[in-house]
């Protein structure tokens, strides 16, 4: 198992000494000695002299007092706050800015008291960010937002932003931080060049995280370019950071490399040295190598920094890189167990030095993942109990899961199963509480979804389903995990917690339907099978290396003779061996029963399994049922398409556009639809994508049949549909199709695909067709799973129209009768043809 990968990214809040500019202030202070000991203050403070910057302020605060300038003596100890955290004295920062705001309680001009809060609270809000307590930070600062919108005051309104959108990524809340970014965005060329690059280089991270990578790009790269002529090395060198991390998920390996360099060269600030050369290591160990001297060199300059926040969660991140050395090599001279240990005690002792319960619980868990791997299970188990509770008090889900499922591991390792069960349990509950606003756990660029995320539920999974006949409360539970998981994924897959639906009982959707939920664990291929008015039924079939391996070749095989000549006669081989897979341990049950439809859950490589074709020997599976693709039953009620309602709105391309070939069929396509229902036809420049919004947005369509070029890939960047002016995204189809607006009133109840693809070669690419059938707000979706024939795919279109046309034949019968009109022609009875189209979501 890989250690999950700790590395927080650390903003600096734009406080300046004794510079922050309020009107009221500086026109009642005169050339005074209690002035000069503040002028005083700040060179000692520039010189670093922090000890006799204090005791000038400290002066400057009596002599203010002396002569009731109560305005002056605030001013001087939102500095002394400054000053005090440059000595890493938080608490005492904390308790000037608390004397601050009693004393300005006193004054009587309402903008000046709002003026003098908000400058205090700027300092209070970066001492908490400094003591991880992050949601303080985030409070501040919207209290400081508000304050400047009511002053009028833009430019520290958009400052203030910049400092909460730091503060919400401190806790991974990209689309709030984001949000607030934006909104700066819109007039950013009117505001000073500093607030300019801030903006886009937190603007720059955001996207990054979000895997919003063109944006991320373009914001940097426009900072960079704005740094630059501003002669600023060490917001250069920040920049350049960011865009080796955009670099390193962009797997541009030795770029990443060249921009974490660069940025070395460029800064002189201590704790940008030691994330640059973390970011340095981080490369080296994820290629398998122990730079020593590097390592040293950061133990070097985290010597040079004061306890704080950051030096905690650096000397964590150092410790971190060693022990995810040691899972993949073997330490025979370097001792890096040892030492990783004694840097975590550290770090958990300086975190108790200031308060740092976050820390803590990062540092706790850590150290307690360590003893893990060295099979000290009790040691670990009092550790992660300690992170635990750190985590709950602070009310961190994203850590308080982190630290149940470390528990789980270690239940399950001590063979106890129902405590390991509830700490799973646990662990997945909190990361369904997350899906609301945290899509990256982290802040790592390297952690990923199967790393940090989708074990979890697996791991439950397995539990729960250990037994050779688990109990039915048991079975209940795993399908919930599974349904949890196929949501959770597609979350992941937008990069944005996007889908909220909750799953329904077959029973209420379709009495004569059944689900067949499937599960890879380690060992097996686990089956649950739920039939209306039936116990759940349990089906495992062991997997090993060579099973594994024999499942992907089988796939292979299918897309290896949808790409060779499809009129060549082909065997039925890999269809038969993924029947005996899927459908053979259920097919009793599934006769006994009378069973019509077939819904799949599929997980990983078999999404990409053409279900219709699995083949028993005599019949494929398309022959006995209705077959429906699902992520689950997180499904939107919807009535059956009476012939009375129908009408479609048919927009494609039949010429070449963007290097894509032309399509001649779609407008063979279009007549014979029209033939059947009444439609609205757009092809090639009259398939625009406003053309398409608009026609949407102003009648009701029920049926939306898109015949153009599209690519269903694992990325949510690479899959798309294409018009005449534009690639659309599958993010822009819920604006574009008006889904969210629509799903009250007149939802789309069928979205057609009938010219879009799979990325060749991506296992995952099945993510992409869930994810247009869900993001588009359709209740169905028919799409392919590979290129198809011009005129196969006209037949199979015009059968599909006069069986919707029907009474009583629901979407699921109206593909399959289709699908078998198909069959039953000698020239395309080939699963080429027709076993590629499929149905996802609601079939009724």
């Amino acid at each position: 198992m890989k250690m999950k990968k700790i590395l927080l990214s650390f903003g600096t809040f734009c406080c300046i000494f004794i510079g922050h500019n309020i009107s009221y202030s500086l026109e009642k202070i005169e050339p005074t000695e209690r002035n000069n000991l503040e002028r005083e203050a700040e060179i000692l403070y520039q010189n670093q002299e922090y000890d006799r910057a204090i005791s000038q302020l400290k002066n400057a605060i009596a002599q203010y007092q002396k002569f009731g300038d109560i305005i002056g003596e605030i001013n001087a100890r939102r500095n002394l706050a400054l000053v005090y955290q440059k000595t890493n004295d938080l608490q005492a920062g904390k308790q000037a800015i608390a004397t601050n705001l009693e004393r300005i309680e006193s004054l009587e001009d309402n903008r000046l008291k709002s003026e003098l809060i908000a400058a205090s609270l700027e300092v209070l809000a970066e001492i908490n960010l400094k003591t991880g307590n992050s949601e303080a930070a985030i409070a501040a600062n919207e209290q400081i937002v508000k304050v400047y919108q009511q002053l009028g005051d833009k430019q520290r309104e958009n400052q203030s932003k910049i400092n909460l959108a730091i503060s919400l990524s401190s806790l991974g809340l990209y689309d709030r931080a984001k949000n607030n970014l934006l909104t700066i965005k819109q007039d950013l060329a009117d505001q000073p060049e500093e607030i300019q690059i801030a903006n886009l280089l937190e603007l720059g991270i955001i996207f990054t995280k979000i895997g919003n990578l063109i944006e991320a790009e373009r914001a940097l790269q426009e900072s960079l370019q704005l740094a630059k002529l501003e002669k600023n090395p060490e917001k250069i060198a920040q920049i350049l950071l960011s865009l080796g991390d955009l670099n390193r998920v962009k797997k541009n390996e030795r770029d990443a490399l060249n921009y974490y360099q660069e940025a070395l060269t460029l800064s002189r600030d201590p704790e940008l040295l030691v994330n640059a050369r973390l970011k340095q290591l981080t490369w080296f160990v994820d290629n398998g190598l122990w730079e020593e001297d590097l390592s040293a060199e950061i133990i070097a300059d985290l010597a040079k920094l004061p306890v704080s926040h950051h030096k905690i969660y650096a000397e964590i991140n150092l410790a971190d890189r060693m022990i995810r050395y040691l899972e993949t090599n073997l330490d025979l001279n370097n001792n890096l167990a040892d030492r990783a240990a004694k840097i975590l005690n550290r770090a958990i002792e300086q975190a108790n030095q200031i308060d740092d319960r976050r820390a803590k619980s990062y540092a706790s868990g850590t150290l307690g993942y360590l003893y893990e791997q060295q099979n000290r299970y009790p040691e670990a188990k009092t550790l992660t109990e300690i992170a635990l509770i750190n985590a709950i008090e602070l009310n961190a889900p994203e850590l308080s899961y982190q630290w149940q499922w470390q528990l789980g591991r270690l239940a399950k390792k001590l063979g106890e199963t129902q405590s390991a069960i509830a700490a799973y349990s646990q662990a997945v509950n909190n990361l369904q509480s997350l899906r609301g606003d945290l899509v990256a756990i982290s802040d790592d660029i390297q952690i990923t979804f199967s790393e940090s995320v989708e074990p979890v539920y697996r791991e439950l999974a397995d539990l729960l389903l250990k037994e050779d006949r688990p109990a039915q409360k048991n079975l209940r539970q795993a399908r919930k995990v599974i349904e949890a998981l196929q949501l959770a994924r597609l979350n992941n897959y937008f990069r944005e917690a996007c889908l909220d639906t909750l799953p329904q009982e077959i029973d209420r959707i379709d009495r004569e339907a059944s689900v067949v939920y499937s599960i890879i664990l380690s060992d097996r291929l686990a089956l649950i099978l739920s039939i209306p008015g039936q116990p759940l039924s349990y089906y495992a079939s062991p997997t090993d290396s060579d099973r594994t391996a024999r499942i992907e070749t089988a796939i292979d095989s299918v897309y290896s003779m949808v790409n060779s000549d499809p009129f060549i006669n082909q065997e039925n081989q890999p269809y038969r061996e993924l029947y005996n897979l899927l459908i053979e341990p259920i097919a009793s049950d599934l006769q006994k029963n009378q069973v019509k439809t077939l819904v799949f859950v599929l997980d990983g490589i078999l999404q990409r399994v053409p279900v219709a074709a699995l083949f028993d020997g005599e019949k494929y599976l398309i022959e006995k049922y209705n077959i429906v693709l699902s992520p689950g039953l997180q499904l939107l009620k919807s009535p059956n398409l009476s012939p009375d309602r129908l009408r479609v709105i048919f927009g494609g391309i039949s010429e070449s556009v963007e290097g894509f070939p032309a399509l001649p069929g779609v407008e063979l396509e279009a007549e014979r639809i029209a033939r059947i229902i009444p439609t609205e036809i757009f092809l090639n420049p009259n398939f625009t994508s406003d053309r398409l919004k608009t026609q949407i947005g102003s009648k009701a369509f029920p049926i939306v049949h898109l015949a153009t070029h599209g690519q269903f890939s694992s990325s949510a960047e690479d899959t798309f549909l294409l018009a005449w002016d534009r690639k659309i995204n599958v993010k822009d189809l819920d604006r574009l199709l008006g889904a969210r607006e629509r799903q009250r009133e007149t939802p789309i109840e069928l979205l057609i695909l009938s010219a879009c693809e799979t990325a060749e070669g991506d296992n995952r690419a099945a993510l992409g067709i869930a994810g247009v059938a869900l993001r588009s707000g359709a209740r169905s979706t028919i799409a392919t799973l590979w290129p198809v024939q011009d005129d196969s795919t006209a037949l199979i279109m015009e059968q599909l129209y006069l069986q919707l046309n029907q009474p009583g034949i629901n979407k699921a019968e109206a593909l399959r009768n289709a699908q078998l009109f198909l069959l039953k022609n000698s020239q395309f009875d080939r699963p080429y043809f027709w076993a590629g189209f499929v149905l996802i979501g609601n079939w009724l």
